[in-house]
């Protein structure tokens, strides 16, 4: 079975418009941009489903030229349907960061008027079981410690997922926000990556700084 998300890579050299909108058929995001699909359908005479579309793609060897004149001719249309999807988008990601903001402020007001100290114990046992497990692993790296390749990546797991829950614990009292969450991820990644601690003369995999350009929001 297609998708959208299929023809959009099909069509996307010769459509570049076409290919970035279709992939919001069907999305939240994308609501309001099935006109595209209806487009593309038309010029290649089969019904709006990517099914259809797919096989005509396959099998009309006009098809690509078809899809890119159906562009041409609906430029006007097809750059307003854009702009509305970036609009969707940027709307449902606001409306996410808000609801994930709200959940946040409601958890630290709770613990705060009900004198709750669940989330700052956890955050110091995830603290403390971390750096264990960071000592431990070092230890095995330096003394040479015969340790079973099963053994070995639990230790890798288990430290990305202290590092995700410590920093978690600390956005927690802090403050948090998307680009901590996408550092958290790119911790997590490093410390379960096989072999980029332990293996002798291996290089780490690079952690990139977070881009503030994909994610407009900072702060929480």
């Amino acid at each position: 079975m297609s998708t959208w998300g299929d023809v959009a890579a099909t069509v996307a050299k010769v459509a570049p418009i076409v290919g970035s909108i279709l992939p919001g058929v069907g999305t939240v995001a994308g609501a309001g941009v099935s006109a595209v699909a209806s487009i593309v359908a038309s010029a290649l005479g089969t019904s709006p489903d990517p099914d259809s579309v797919m096989d005509a793609l396959k099998n009309d060897p006009d098809a690509l030229a078809k899809v890119r004149q159906a562009e041409l001719d609906n430029q006007k249309d097809l750059a307003q349907i854009a702009m509305q999807r970036e609009q969707n988008q940027l709307a449902a990601q606001t409306a996410e960061y808000q609801a994930d903001a709200s959940d946040r402020q409601s958890a630290r007001s709770y613990a705060q008027t009900a004198n709750d100290h669940t989330a700052r114990n956890l955050a110091y046992m995830y603290t403390v079981a971390l750096f264990l497990t960071i000592a431990a692993h070092i230890y095995i790296w330096i003394a040479h410690v015969p340790v079973d390749p099963l053994v070995l990546g639990t230790i890798n797991t288990l430290e990305g997922v202290l590092v995700t829950m410590a920093v978690k614990s600390s956005e927690f009292f802090t403050g948090g926000s998307r680009s901590a969450d996408q550092l958290a991820n790119q911790f997590a990644q490093f410390a379960t990556t096989p072999g980029a601690v332990t293996a002798p003369g291996a290089t780490a995999p690079a952690i990139q700084q977070p881009s503030q350009a994909n994610s407009p929001y900072r702060g929480s």
